[in-house]
């Protein structure tokens, strides 16, 4: 595979064959599209397996994003079966956390004012 042409050369070619320069930068911008729509694609379908595998998890569809882009460092180096499996994993024990958080608040919650029965006229 030929090195390919840097900016500055399509620029530099531009005033020596205008046609071959507009027709490199055509093609690099159809291989930055390529490229693009491959990862759109290889990306919907890791979602779509991971929600096929856990299912339970669709619903916590922004949990686990949030996971994903929180741990990206650990699980990117993994093949894609193990990192399906790791993320899975941090994002239940993630969620229970934030579940478990919550259960807390709601039993330290202070509630200001008389009980609805206390206001009612004997």
């Amino acid at each position: 595979m030929p090195n390919p042409i840097t900016d500055q050369e399509t620029s530099d070619l531009m005033f020596v064959d205008p046609a071959k320069a507009l027709a490199l930068h055509a093609e690099k911008a159809k291989a930055e599209l390529r490229g693009e729509y491959q990862r759109n694609q290889g990306e919907s379908q890791f979602w779509d397996q991971f929600y096929t595998d856990k299912p339970e998890r669709r619903a916590d569809h922004d949990e686990v994003r949030l996971v994903i882009n929180n741990h990206l460092a650990e699980l990117a180096p993994l093949p894609v079966s193990k990192a399906s499996e790791k993320l899975a994993e941090i994002a239940h024990e993630h969620i229970k956390n934030k579940e478990r958080k919550r259960a807390e608040e709601r039993e330290r919650a202070v509630y200001v004012g008389a009980p609805l029965w206390a206001l009612s006229p004997q």
